[in-house]
Order: structure tokens, then C-alpha cells, then sequence
């Protein structure tokens, strides 16, 4: 049985992730995170040109500060295709290397 608390599974799970994106790939990643905050783009820097991340870029999340508009933009000028689905409530890394 794992003893990680929630909190720590979660660390886990983004330090994979970020190590994953960071390492050299041929392939482009497809990620949906629901709401990226502020510090989408130190946990998604490995995000590069051609890349995807889909996201609730909506009005109202944005003005509930659930995501922030400030690290689309960064994510934008590293040429990431940004895609917005309202509504969106989970987080899924889709066709990432070690995300089989």
C-alpha cells in the first residue's frame, strides 16, 4: 500500500511529467490540464513548439483565477497550440514519452 498523501502523489505526478517533457522527444505532446495556474509554465516547461495543451480558458475561470492568463501567454510565445474547453475538470498527458 502507498503511504504518499494526496498532496505528495500530486508533487509526484508533476515532477514526472516535467521530467518526462523535459527530456529530448520526436513526438509532439497532447496535454489536458484542466486549469493552469501560476506556475503553468515552470511545470510545463518542458512545453514546446507544436505541442498541445488543451485547458478551461473560459471567461469565468479566468476571472476566478482558477487559470491564469499571464502563463497561456508564455506558453503562447513558446508557440504551444493553446486549446480551451469550458468545463474541463481533469488533467490527462496524452502521448508523452513514459505516458504509455
Amino acid at each position: 500500500m502507498n503511504d504518499m498523501s494526496p498532496a505528495s502523489y500530486a508533487g509526484a505526478v508533476w515532477d514526472h511529467l516535467r521530467s518526462e517533457l523535459e527530456r529530448p522527444r520526436t513526438t509532439v505532446a497532447h496535454l489536458a490540464i484542466a486549469y493552469p495556474g501560476s506556475n503553468a509554465d515552470r511545470l510545463l516547461s518542458g512545453l514546446t513548439t507544436g505541442d498541445i495543451l488543451v485547458c478551461d480558458a473560459s471567461s469565468t475561470a479566468v476571472r476566478l483565477g482558477l487559470t491564469r492568463v499571464s502563463q497561456l501567454r508564455l506558453l503562447y510565445d513558446r508557440e504551444v497550440a493553446l486549446f480551451t474547453h469550458e468545463g474541463m475538470h481533469s488533467n490527462a498527458p496524452r502521448s508523452v514519452p513514459g505516458y504509455s
